[in-house]
């Protein structure tokens, strides 16, 4: 078996993460992010070459969480993105994409 192919059955035998966010009365499964993924949400996230940290996490929010079933808990439309950047709360946002990256921050997403 190739380097490659061990890479991506490492990645299919990963459990999904299960976060609480007892705020919002619910349970957040995610699978870790892909390096796709991650691009992604940075390039989303980028206006004039700067990337604005919170869209970064409502974009990462949006992309990564699921319910217990799998099915995605949010869609990318511009309604969904307002109503996270403008009517929830801050810290609550931060502390869940801190968790959907198994990080306090997102140094894996500030990267380039």
């Amino acid at each position: 078996m190739s380097v490659l192919e061990n890479a991506i059955k490492h990645y299919q035998s990963l459990d999904k993460i299960e976060i609480e966010v007892k705020e919002w009365g619910t349970k957040i499964y995610a699978t870790k992010m892909t390096v796709g993924e991650t691009a992604s949400v940075q390039k989303r996230a980028t206006k004039n070459g700067l990337v604005d940290e919170t869209l970064m996490a409502i974009y990462l929010i949006i992309i990564k969480s699921e319910d217990e079933t799998g099915e995605k808990m949010f869609d990318m439309t511009q309604d969904t993105i307002n109503k996270l950047l403008n009517q929830t709360d801050r810290d609550i946002v931060l502390r869940l994409a801190g968790a959907l990256v198994d990080s306090p921050e997102m140094p894996e997403l500030k990267k380039k």
